[in-house]
């Protein structure tokens, strides 16, 4: 379900929600603006959501990402990554999106940080699109107890993740019989899978 949602998070809290839950194959768009810190109040000037000017630190949530930068995962196990002012991806999983400041957060030091930030969260549902070739396959003759084997390919041409969970197979009369291999697969935005395995045979 697509949405647009915006909502205040505190540098002093620890992970936030943002209420809005996101669907794998989703094209998420985050902006942020406001002014925050992950230092008592007098020791530093506030920064914005990329973070401080000071270099990264070893014990953040996320080491190679600024000090005080905003902070986003998907559902409450997901991997923190790198939000900052702007961020759009198409989402990998589902859950909601949670947001924090990069800080230590092992260490729970987040009780002298100030300041919030404004965070918007767009969610777009992407068109699935996709083509098989060939349309058709023509196996021609087929000995008794032997198989002829051939392939077909499955392109994404949409914007999101496609999942294939089954894949049903018909054949004329009932001493033949179709097998294909794989039947559940995913195919990423822009890629190709590719069948191998479609083998037809007369049954013993």
């Amino acid at each position: 379900m697509a949405g647009n949602v915006t909502v205040t998070v505190q540098a002093a809290s620890l992970w936030q929600g943002s209420g809005v839950n996101v669907v794998s194959g989703q094209l998420v768009t985050i902006s942020a603006t406001g002014t925050w810190s992950i230092w008592a109040p007098g020791t530093h000037s506030a920064n914005g959501p990329d973070g401080s000017d000071d270099a990264i630190w070893p014990l953040s949530l996320v080491p190679d990402a600024r000090q005080a930068a905003l902070i986003g995962r998907i559902g409450s196990s997901g991997a923190p990554f790198l939000v900052g002012s702007y961020k759009q991806f198409t989402a990998t999983s589902s859950g909601e999106i949670q947001f924090i400041s990069n800080d230590n957060y092992n260490e729970g030091l987040y009780g002298d940080n100030w300041g919030s930030l404004q965070v918007t969260v767009s969610t777009q549902d992407v068109e699935v699109s996709y083509t098989v070739s060939p349309a058709t396959i023509d196996f021609g003759s087929v000995f008794f107890r032997e198989g002829i084997s051939k392939s077909f390919d499955v392109n994404n041409t949409g914007g999101s993740n496609l999942s294939i969970s089954s894949i049903s197979v018909s054949a004329p009369g009932s001493l033949y019989g179709l097998n294909i291999s794989p039947t559940i697969f995913n195919v990423p935005p822009g890629s190709c899978m590719v069948a191998k395995n479609i083998k037809r045979k007369i049954a013993h």
